[in-house]
């Protein structure tokens, strides 16, 4: 488009310039100057439908240039069928690569998230550090936002109807929370005032996922299951594609709200105020510590005066997960890049051996600007198949990416969509263009009139070989990089396998038992001291023991520590589990002084 509005200036000075040579000819021949420029617009005729004349002739000419230089392409690639499926197949490679690493990175990384306004929302400092007696204390008083909320992430038992009883991961939050995220239900309602006040009514929210594996029966509203023993009214069904604090959520709960617990096991979440940025909340954070502080006496662990900030709620839930997106999917722009450099050197090659072709043709009065345009056909038809093939293996490997990288339950908020395809065609045209580049530049350097008087088919006045070598060295150097990056990242997952983790890991077996919280205690004990003991009763098993939750598998509750015998010590945080007699022997540790829980 670029030649030919270049092309149509050119048109306009050279009718400019008949018009004024006529016209400088009428006033040599005496005529006055308006009627000697009559006489020369006359004599030229129509100007404007001169010009529409001669954009059809150039339009359809460029038109049937490209329709010649396909066709040429296309005979091209059928008379060497090993060079064309050699770069279909290595462009492919790296474009279905590439798409389908740069899909799950746009799925995890780059995609809105399903909240209101997100950059409105940000993350308390102390993440899982915050208690009921806080939160309500700074309810109402929290500077520079316009409401805050409290959850913290449970596993529950569900049961309804006659079906099997499952686990499933829920959400304990203040009644604020969905009005903090500025989500809507898609069924029912969302927690309003008073639902996370001690004794009421006990209610749950459902995905819009599980509610559709429920049945998806709009009726649901108002019917009751069983959470953790506990009866819950479902009063509301959430929209399609919503989840907080991670896609792996099902189950939204009121906590309710007690200003004796001190258990420091959740986390505060807020919306900004109007005209407040979540990014520049120095001054209302450090408020908001220093309020804290008169209000409260911390242990050093959880003092919340120590370097109060919001983090962004993006920043938040998905930046564990950048650095590794984003290197693998540099990994793999460094693997499609030497595959444009291969690429590259198959087309060099091919100019190379066309040399004689080309010499004649521009004998015969082809212009280079025209030999490179039929090269860049060629590579884009390269590129359109690599594009399509490359889109199928980036649709396929969507899968195997997501399940390789360590992306836990954010696996289910990625995949592939039609957006895969046109990010793989993108790219593939992308490829294309560096590939075509250094081959043009060959054509271009090149002495094509040389090549008729010498006996040789080597190349274009020896740059293909000079270029050639380039072509190597930058293959060789890129993979250098992603040698270097894997061997260490190899050596830093053998750095972790290779710490030590104050437990045994060999010869151990996990039973993973859940009892509800609510119900029978007696009845709950009975049946663990009931299933150890069989499990003790099994042969080869030397010891039995249980824990509340597994070494490696997260943290347990926190709380403070005081030492009433020692007033000097300060109250310590610390995290806690509870286990049985037996768990200690079966785990490894061992007692450097006193004894063990359940010995005499």
């Amino acid at each position: 488009m670029k030649r030919g509005r270049r092309a149509l200036d050119g048109l306009d000075d050279d009718i400019r310039d008949h018009i004024e040579r006529e016209t400088q000819d009428n006033l040599d021949r005496g005529m006055p100057p308006e009627e000697a420029r009559r006489r020369a617009l006359l004599k030229f005729g129509n100007v404007a439908l001169t010009k529409e004349d001669t954009r059809a002739v150039w339009r359809w000419q460029w038109l049937e240039q490209l329709l010649q230089d396909s066709r040429y392409a296309i005979r091209t690639l059928r008379r060497r069928p090993t060079y064309a499926l050699l770069s279909v197949l290595t462009l492919a490679l790296g474009v279905g690569g590439t798409a389908s690493v740069y899909g799950v990175a746009r799925s995890v990384l780059f995609d809105p998230l399903p909240f209101a306004h997100e950059r409105e929302v940000g993350v308390f400092w102390k993440k899982t550090d915050w208690t009921h007696e806080e939160y309500l204390y700074i309810r109402e008083r929290v500077p520079g936002f316009s409401q805050v909320a409290l959850f913290r992430q449970r596993d529950v038992i569900v049961r309804e109807g006659n079906r099997p009883a499952r686990l499933v991961r829920a959400v304990s939050a203040s009644a604020e929370l969905f009005d903090v995220l500025g989500v809507g239900t898609f069924l029912g309602r969302g927690f309003r005032t008073g639902d996370d006040v001690p004794g009421a009514e006990p209610v749950a929210v459902l995905s819009f996922g599980l509610w559709q594996e429920m049945g998806g029966n709009p009726s649901i509203i108002g019917t009751r299951v069983a959470l953790d023993g506990t009866r819950r009214s479902v009063i509301g069904v959430l929209p399609r594609g919503f989840w907080f604090p991670d896609p792996a959520v099902r189950i939204w709960m009121p906590e309710p709200l007690t200003p004796e617990s001190r258990n420091f096991n959740s986390t505060l979440v807020g919306r900004v105020a109007p005209n407040y940025d979540v990014r520049a909340m120095e001054a209302p954070v450090a408020q908001l510590a220093a309020t804290l502080g008169q209000r409260f006496d911390y242990p050093a662990q959880w003092d919340k005066r120590q370097n109060p900030y919001i983090t962004p709620v993006r920043d938040d839930l998905v930046g564990p997960m950048r650095p590794a997106l984003l290197a693998t999917l540099g990994t793999m722009a460094l693997i499609l890049l030497i595959g444009c450099a291969n690429v590259a050197a198959l087309v060099l090659g091919q100019v190379d051996a066309r040399s004689t072709e080309f010499a004649v043709r521009s004998a015969l009065g082809a212009k280079r600007q025209r030999l490179a345009q039929q090269l860049i056909v060629e590579v884009l038809l390269v590129a359109t198949g690599a594009g399509a093939l490359g889109a199928t293996l980036a649709w396929v490997g969507f899968t195997v990416v997501t399940d390789a990288l360590p992306l836990g339950a954010w696996a289910e908020s990625a995949a592939p969509d039609w957006r895969v395809f046109t990010s793989a065609m993108l790219i593939a045209i992308a490829a294309a263009l560096l590939v075509i580049l250094i081959p043009t530049i060959s054509l271009y350097r090149g002495d094509l009139r040389g090549v008729l008087s010498r006996s040789r088919t080597g190349g274009i006045h020896g740059r293909g070989g000079r270029l050639e070598n380039v072509l190597v060295i930058a293959q060789v150097a890129l993979a250098v990089m992603i040698a270097a990056a894997a061997a260490l990242l190899a050596r830093s997952v053998a750095n972790l396998y290779a710490v030590e983790p104050g437990v045994r890991t060999d010869g151990m077996a996990v039973v993973d038992v859940v009892l509800g919280r609510a119900g029978n205690h007696a009845r709950q004990e009975q049946t663990l001291t009931e299933l150890m003991t069989a499990l003790r009763e099994v042969p080869g098993v030397h010891s039995v023991g249980a824990v509340q939750q597994l070494p490696l598998r997260g943290g347990g509750y926190r709380l403070g520590l005081r030492f009433p015998e020692r007033p000097q010590i300060k109250e310590l945080a610390t995290e806690y589990r509870i286990v049985t007699p037996g768990y200690l022997e079966s785990i490894g540790i061992s007692m450097r002084h006193g004894r063990t829980i359940g010995s005499a």
